[in-house]
This record gives C-alpha cells, sequence and structure tokens, in this order.
C-alpha cells in the first residue's frame, strides 16, 4: 500500500517542478562532522537524514543517520551501513510519499539517480543497531561513551560523535526539574531552530536547553537557474498501473547560501557565505512507450 501510494504522489507531481513544500529557504545545521537536512513535508519537518564527513570513518563505521520525530520528547533512531546518500533519500521520500523531500538541498537533491533505489534503514539503540549481540554489553558497562568510542577506532557499525552522544547520561535541565538526554534535548533545539527558518513558525516545544555552542547553520536562498542553462534529460520510470512513464530533468543552477552560528564542537564561530553550484529538478510525464518530451 505504501509503494502504491508514493507511485501516485509522484504520479500527481508530473508536469510540476520537485520542490519541497515550504515556499521560503531551506537550512541545515552541523554537529561534529555530521551534516543534518530536515525531512521536510506536509508543512512540518517530520525528523532530520544526517550523513558524515567521510573522513571521520573507519571500517564498519555508520555513515548515514535519521532520527526520526515520534511525539513531544520522543525521536527513533535509524541508520544505513552503506554510504549511499542517493538510496537514502530515496527511501524517505518512499516511506514519506513525497518525491519533493531535499530538493533544496545541494547535496542530496542531487544525490538521486535513475539508478538509485531506496534501501530500508535499521532501528539504532544505545549507539548501535538493535539487533547487534554488543549492544548486551553496551548497557551493562559502567562506561558505555568510552566503550562506544573504543568500538568507533576500531571500525564498528556504530556512528561517530552521534554514537556517544545517544549512549551519554541524561541531564537536568538548567534551573528545572526534568532530565532529559541530550540527543533530545540537540534535537528539539535545532528541529525549532529550522521550523523558524524554514517554515517561518516554531512548531517544537523546546523545555530544556543544554547546548550554549548551538552548533553551525547552513541557510541555502532558493536556487537560481544559470542564464542560459537548458533542461537536460536525467532518468525516467516507468507507472505501468497509470500507463505512463515519468521523466526527470536537471537543469544547471545556483544558490546563496549563508553560514552562521557557533559550533558545537570547541565554540568556533563559523560564520561565512558564498554561491553553491546546485540543480533544478522537475518531473513530466507521457504515456507509456512515448519517447520523454521536455519541458
Amino acid at each position: 500500500m505504501k509503494r502504491m501510494l508514493f507511485v501516485l504522489v509522484f504520479s500527481l507531481a508530473a508536469m510540476t517542478t520537485r520542490t519541497s513544500a515550504q515556499t521560503g529557504a531551506y537550512a541545515t545545521f552541523e554537529y561534529e562532522g555530521w551534516t543534518f537536512a530536515p525531512i521536510v513535508t506536509g508543512g512540518v519537518i517530520k525528523g532530520h537524514l544526517a550523513w558524515a564527513d567521510p573522513l571521520t570513518l573507519t571500517g564498519n563505521n555508520v555513515p548515514i543517520v535519521m532520527y526520526l520525530k515520534d511525539g513531544v520528547d520522543q525521536w527513533s533512531t535509524w541508520g544505513w551501513t552503506e554510504y549511499d546518500l542517493g538510496a537514502a533519500v530515496a527511501q524517505v521520500r518512499e516511506q514519506f510519499a513525497d518525491p519533493a523531500i531535499f530538493t533544496l538541498e545541494p547535496t542530496l537533491g542531487s544525490a538521486v539517480s535513475g539508478t538509485s533505489v531506496a534501501n530500508p534503514s535499521k532501528l539504532i539503540e544505545d549507539g548501535v543497531f538493535e539487533d547487534d549481540p554488543i549492544r548486551a554489553i553496551i548497557q551493562e558497562s559502567p562506561d558505555p561513551v568510552a566503550l562506544i568510542s573504543t568500538l568507533v577506532d576500531l571500525g564498528w557499525e556504530a556512528a561517530p560523535n552521534l554514537s556517544q552522544l545517544a549512549v551519554e547520561m541524561p541531564e537536568l535541565c538548567p534551573d528545572t526539574t526534568t532530565i532529559v538526554g541530550p540527543v533530545v534535548s540537540l534535537l528539539n533545539e535545532r528541529t525549532r531552530d529550522m521550523e523558524l527558518i524554514i517554515l517561518g513558525q516554531a512548531l517544537t516545544n523546546v523545555t530544556c536547553t543544554l547546548w550554549p555552542c548551538a552548533g553551525c547553520t547552513t541557510i541555502f536562498d532558493m536556487p537560481v537557474a544559470v542564464p542560459g542553462s537548458f533542461w537536460r534529460f536525467a532518468y525516467s520510470g516507468n507507472v505501468p498501473s497509470m500507463g505512463i512513464t515519468l521523466c526527470y530533468w536537471d537543469r544547471d543552477a545556483t544558490v546563496a547560501y549563508t553560514k552562521t552560528g557557533v559550533s558545537t564542537l570547541l565554540c568556533l564561530d563559523c560564520t561565512a557565505s558564498g554561491i553553491k553550484n546546485t540543480s533544478l529538478h522537475m518531473t513530466t510525464s507521457v504515456p507509456l512507450g512515448q519517447p520523454c518530451v521536455g519541458p
């Protein structure tokens, strides 16, 4: 049923640009070598997809992690064993039945190709995959953070920095009696910040602030087509049940960005700005068996 719904939404997107639901800018944030891209669909942020700086990875370290918001102060953690951003993006789009997710993020928006196949993620608990036998040892360890750090250095299937964050002991919120884990606090704070930038309003209620150095935020303007550029065919896919072929087109574009904030690592200023190369995306449809026709 989920697959059919995804195809239906995809077909309804035909002849329209593949852009996110929001009308303003897009934004990402960073945490110690990881970039977090909000999952924006239906006018809300459902979670974040995070990918690591490849230089921080060793052996079988988890390279891509997804945090999904399950309720007030409730988050679930999922990960991929392969460093395939295209497959991860395809999975998120299929999971939320929204092919427009991430189209305004320069890296993720260009990651999907005609060969990208949705790759289901695996649940992560206590910093490792839920079915990892070593999870029981982590739970019983007197110093789980140190154990996770050692495992990461050995190339274990754990996410550098993010796994350590996940197993840290909960902290007492300043001036309150509320106890909140640091990963929950970080995600709540940064989700609220992303909502203000992307949606123009804060939907997440932040009850506990534990991050004086909130991290770097990169704000992207709407992409602009490169003068003289043209739509070029990217790939196509058949939808036999609807008798159509979906045709995907890209066009060279640029996007202005501004980086602000203070890094979570060493609390360093991260102010910068510039222009990045990116692409505009469009989907058209033709009857099954007919050649694709450009925009």
